[in-house]
């Protein structure tokens, strides 16, 4: 199943690469998102 998911999300955003480059990117985003809220908690906290 998430192999059929995989296929169709590579058909959509073209090659594997650019997934990869695409993923490497949601991926930095989520840990800023993170970091920044880790940040903000602790400024609270403190």
């Amino acid at each position: 199943e998430i192999q059929l998911f995989v296929g169709l999300v590579t058909a959509l955003y073209g090659s594997r690469s650019k997934l990869k480059l695409k993923m490497k990117y949601y991926v930095s985003i989520i840990q800023l998102i993170d970091q920044s809220r880790k940040n903000s908690s602790a400024t609270r906290f403190a």
